[in-house]
């Protein structure tokens, strides 16, 4: 978290007046001058986590997710200010599936493709002049598909980022914008009971439970959520692309404006990252035009 200086490290807000403090002239009233400082604190910084759906459904849509690996990298290369300091990390929506045909112990959460992409760790850390993003990214986003048809999406990001998975540690800041991008062609179906599902065989089979279930056994995702932004609400961000669910299209509202979704079909998947600009980091020079009045009345 950088401290942003306005001329220097602080803000000073001046109450203009006079000496005399019981003292008027016409239409002004006398009061001492007063200097405040305002500290003012600007987070240059993004943890963008990645949630990939692996089910089987998804092999017709993995030649445009490589495709626009490097856009994604494109849109927070071009920030104003250039790349901030980033953190990128990729999750799958693979958590298993108890008694489902083709599920096993599934990934566990954990972030997938660093030691194969040849990070130094689990997730890819760069900042404003580093190289290779684009290149980070559409191998951290290459991986193969699941014979799991079991889709857990919002239960992904909430394993992953709980703080007692040391599997993943480090990659989440408290002074960083949290940007999570689901790129799912189905719905969420994250389960709070793991049996729900057992005896299952087909993907079709397991979408149309899913979608007849309620909460519980599906994880709330409105309280899933809140649990992800306990501290503010205004640090993190989400973009779905995907189809059009039910379930994850409750994130426009568990996220007022902060959420933007695109089409799985268009051929733009960028434009999940679009807004980013407007949403993120406060970029460039931050500056106030005129001192500060703490008390406006007079």
């Amino acid at each position: 978290m950088r401290l942003i200086a306005l001329a220097l490290l602080a803000l000073p807000a001046v109450l203009a007046g006079c000496d005399d403090e019981t003292g008027a002239t016409g239409d002004f009233v006398c009061g001492r001058e007063e200097r405040r400082t305002f500290p003012i604190y600007q987070p240059d910084a993004i943890d963008l986590l990645f949630v990939l759906d692996r089910t089987p459904s998804m092999a017709d849509e993995h030649a445009t997710l490589l495709s626009s690996a490097p856009a994604f990298a494109n849109v927070l290369q071009q920030l104003e200010g250039g790349l901030p300091d980033l953190h990128a990390a990729v999750v799958t929506t693979d958590l298993g599936g108890q008694g489902v045909a083709g599920c096993g112990a599934g990934d566990g959460a954990r972030f997938q493709g660093g030691e194969r992409c040849g990070l130094d760790g689990t997730y890819l850390r760069a900042r404003r002049g580093d190289t290779g993003v684009a290149d980070a990214f559409t191998c951290l986003l290459d991986l193969p598909l699941s014979t799991c048809p079991l889709n857990q999406p919002i239960a992904a990001v909430v394993h992953a980022l709980d703080a007692s998975g040391a599997w993943n540690y480090g990659f989440r800041r408290e002074d960083a914008f949290l940007l999570v991008v689901f790129i799912t062609d189905g719905d969420d179906c994250s389960l709070v009971d793991p049996g729900a599902l057992e005896g299952l065989t087909m993907e079709a089979a397991v979408d149309i439970r899913c979608a007849a279930l309620a909460e519980p056994p599906l994880a709330s995702i409105a309280d899933s959520i809140d649990w992800i932004r306990p501290r503010d609400p205004k640090m993190l961000i989400g973009a779905v692309i995907g189809g059009t669910p039910p379930r994850l299209a409750q994130l426009e509202a568990a996220l007022p404006e902060r959420y933007t979704y695109t089409d799985i079909a268009g051929p733009h998947w960028s434009d999940a990252l679009a807004q980013l600009a407007g949403w993120g980091p406060p970029r460039g020079n931050q500056c106030l035009e005129e001192d500060i009045d703490p008390v406006p009345a007079l």
